[in-house]
């Protein structure tokens, strides 16, 4: 059985693009929004909301 899960993180910090205006993250950010999106499917999450946590 394949298990799916959702999240939404609002407030991520991230840059633009000055050509297009594209946001991005870095790698720092990418990677913390990674480990908190496993960290709550560990948890047994399906559908979470969150502000972003820059981690300590």
């Amino acid at each position: 059985m394949t298990h799916r899960h959702a999240a939404v993180f609002r407030h991520v910090p991230a840059e633009i693009c000055e050509n297009c205006g594209e946001a991005f993250h870095d790698e720092s950010v990418a990677a913390a929004l990674l480990d908190q999106a496993r960290q709550a499917a560990a948890a047994g999450v399906e559908i979470d909301v969150r502000h972003f946590a820059v981690a300590a």
